[in-house]
């Protein structure tokens, strides 16, 4: 059993499909039933469209002035972590998709590794290459 925050930088500008998608993907991972995650967001000017907020999960939208600095991703990703209910926290961009199955292979992982600290998933672009999951 794990349990899961998940945390999405939304950046400046961002894509409301790509952001749907990707909370869409989170959401339709196989869970057990004794399993529990959230989903926060933080970001300026955050909508969710009502398919997301009839979702009976809690989503928390943390605001975050743009005009501040533009882009301040490390500010965004500490805000969240700071909110976050589960020890287990999954920093993403909000134009990435989990694969259908990934909680069963994090499952995987937390029990071959209990003490663990950070892991970097792979990142696959639509043509099966490593994408950017080095950085």
């Amino acid at each position: 059993m794990v349990n899961v925050s998940f945390c999405i930088c939304v950046g400046p500008g961002y894509n409301q499909e790509y952001l749907n998608n990707l909370i869409f993907s989170i959401i339709e991972q196989p869970y057990f039933e004794n399993e529990d995650y959230e989903i926060i967001l933080c970001g300026d000017n955050i909508t969710l469209p009502g398919t997301l907020l009839n979702v009976c999960l809690p989503i928390t939208i943390i605001p975050f002035d743009e005009s501040v600095n533009k882009g301040w991703i490390t500010r965004k990703k500490n805000l969240m972590v700071q909110a976050a209910k589960y020890e287990n926290i999954v920093l993403t961009h909000d134009y990435y998709l989990l694969d259908e199955l990934w909680i069963t292979g994090f499952r995987l992982w937390v029990a071959k590794n209990p003490d663990w600290k950070i892991m970097v998933n792979s990142i696959l672009n639509k043509e099966g290459t490593r994408h950017a999951d080095w950085l």
